[in-house]
């Protein structure tokens, strides 16, 4: 899985329409939907619901809190 397919596996399992995540990383909902069939591909699922399901009995789902807070402390490291 790719860093965007977790991120909106993230949204889809905090139940977020694509709409929402459309709007919240700046992207287009037929890019959100792209993501989903490479998501349910990757997952061998036939629905997002099962996509989910199957990502949290993977621990694949990492709270968007966390990504945020990773993001905040790579941005503030100094370049070398």
């Amino acid at each position: 899985m790719t860093h965007r397919e977790l991120e909106i596996l993230g949204f889809i399992i905090d139940g977020r329409a694509n709409q929402h995540i459309a709007r919240t990383l700046f992207i287009t909902e037929r890019t959100v939907a792209a993501h989903m069939e490479h998501i349910r591909a990757k997952l061998e699922a036939p629905t997002r619901t099962v996509a989910a399901v199957r990502s949290l009995h993977l621990a694949l789902y990492i709270p968007r809190q966390l990504t945020e807070a990773a993001e905040l402390t790579r941005n503030r490291r100094p370049a070398h």
